[in-house]
């Protein structure tokens, strides 16, 4: 719901992982498919659109929180296993809208301040979570002055 969204994983060949990594990925894969599908009992518009999309947990530097490439879903294994459920399940639907939003075609010209797009991609998510009744993880992006701008009056 910060830095970390849009930012898609290039493959790495070979990541060490210890008992506690695996244990803490099937964790994860458990609890954001079981996500998942309250998404899809309790909001069925962004649940559908969730359930197109493969959920990787990850044990990766690159990725603190969440992100997506607009197919996958990548979470922080560790970072998933820790958080509230109704948290949990409002950084998915947040991974999800963007790619509901089409933010990854809307980026077209703005490439070179991929940053400042990305903070306004998320302003627009959370607004759209907030007004759903979604509890926001603490700390992230929503600017009160900005409520009801699109991404693109952000930037």
């Amino acid at each position: 719901m910060g830095d970390d969204d849009g930012e898609a994983l290039p493959r790495v060949d070979q990541i060490d992982l210890d008992d506690g990594d695996r244990v803490a990925k099937a964790k994860a894969l458990r609890l954001l498919e079981n996500d998942r599908l309250n998404l899809l009992l309790l909001r069925p518009f962004i649940g559908s659109l969730c359930m197109n999309l493969r959920i990787v947990p990850v044990v990766d530097s690159r990725c603190v929180t969440a992100c997506t490439d607009g197919s996958s879903v990548f979470f922080n294994a560790h970072w998933a296993c820790n958080m509230p459920e109704e948290q949990r399940m409002a950084v998915l639907a947040h991974e999800v809208w963007h790619c509901g939003l089409l933010h990854f075609v809307r980026e077209k010209g703005k490439l070179d301040n991929h940053v400042l797009w990305n903070y306004a991609i998320d302003h627009e998510v959370n607004t759209l979570l907030s007004n759903d009744g979604f509890e926001l993880p603490e700390g992230c992006v929503l600017y009160k002055e900005h409520i009801g701008k699109s991404a693109e009056q952000i930037f």
